[in-house]
């Protein structure tokens, strides 16, 4: 394997090819068809074809238009449409539902992180290479007993394709109320909104979304290995 960073990655590759519109086949060139051409051979186990859609699925993501997370000024705009204490729905560390008085500007804040929330996930359901990802892994999840398995696989592809925490940006802290900048306070639980200093949202599901989340990396590991070693057979350096 080159590591050479001038050298495109496999799934750089494919996804660069899958969108090239120069598909003729040069004997003197390797080129995107050739690429085209190699992962097509490969043969088409069900971890290789569902490998291939999420490299697909991540290319595509990237490529997307992505919504700004609200500024602090933002906030503050949508806290002055609000009486000072508001009555927010808090979900517990169990996943249990209650009610709580919070400020304005902690609910202003709540509900902007709510907002760019249902954003992603329109973005998310805009994506053309969505169904069919998501149509693997739901097979192969429900063929290993796992219940819900279309709610959860999607729930973790959405982690997959993005799990920066919203809250403090992946930084790990929380940012002073109505600045930019980071405070020295970690970031909160899960519970929270947070979460707890790790940078990411927390992987849904417990040991489920554990199990889709290894099988993803396996698919995209084999994916990647099978073209390889097509590839390195063949005229595709």
């Amino acid at each position: 394997m080159n590591d050479s960073p001038d050298v495109p990655l496999i799934d750089e590759r494919l996804a660069r090819a899958a969108n090239t519109s120069n598909l003729r086949v040069e004997a003197e060139r390797r080129g995107d068809a050739d690429v085209l051409i190699a992962s097509g051979l490969t043969t088409q186990t069900l971890e290789y074809v569902i490998g291939r859609h999420l490299i697909a699925l991540h290319s595509e993501w990237d490529r997307a238009e992505h919504p700004r997370m609200p500024k602090p000024h933002d906030i503050e705009r949508i806290a002055a449409g609000l009486p000072p204490m508001v009555d927010v729905e808090v979900v517990g560390p169990d996943g249990s539902k209650t009610r709580k008085s919070v400020a304005r500007l902690v609910a202003a804040k709540l509900e902007a992180e709510k907002w760019f929330d249902l954003e992603r996930l329109r973005l998310l359901g805009k994506l053309k290479t969505l169904p069919a990802a998501q149509a693997g892994l739901v097979e192969w999840a429900t063929l290993n007993g796992i219940e819900g398995a279309a709610a959860k696989v999607r729930a973790v592809l959405f982690w997959w394709l993005d799990h920066q925490c919203p809250r403090c940006n992946g930084t790990k802290y929380e940012v002073v109320p109505g600045t930019n900048r980071q405070s020295n306070r970690t970031c909160p639980p899960s519970h929270a909104g947070g979460c707890n200093g790790a940078g990411e949202r927390p992987l849904p599901y417990g040991k489920d979304g554990r199990e889709i989340e290894a099988h993803m990396i396996e698919c995209v590991h084999r994916a990647r290995q099978k073209i390889r070693n097509f590839t390195s057979r063949s005229h595709v350096a």
